[in-house]
């Protein structure tokens, strides 16, 4: 795995369900993150010396985004729920 860089994208609020093992299913908590980047991202080096990113757009829209890193850079849309390998 290579250094992660500075990827743009939009953020978007998520609501995740917090529950214990033993907690009746109808009794849980909601905890709440403000700003989750709507593409995941992470660059690898192979051992033959290539890199790739890997891009993931987990929502439900088309997503913009610009990545920049030391070893790649990358900008476009990715479709909705979908991921992308980006070649260096």
């Amino acid at each position: 795995m290579l250094s992660p860089g500075s990827l743009q994208c939009e953020a978007l609020p998520v609501e995740f369900p917090v529950r214990g093992i033993y907690t009746a299913e109808a009794d849980f908590k909601v905890a709440r993150n403000d700003a989750v980047p709507t593409v995941f991202h992470s660059v690898w080096r192979a051992p033959d010396g290539r890199v790739a990113a890997a891009l993931c757009n987990w929502t439900r829209q088309t997503q913009a985004f610009s990545l920049s890193t030391p070893d790649i850079a990358a900008s476009g849309t990715i479709p909705a729920r979908t991921w992308r390998l980006v070649l260096q």
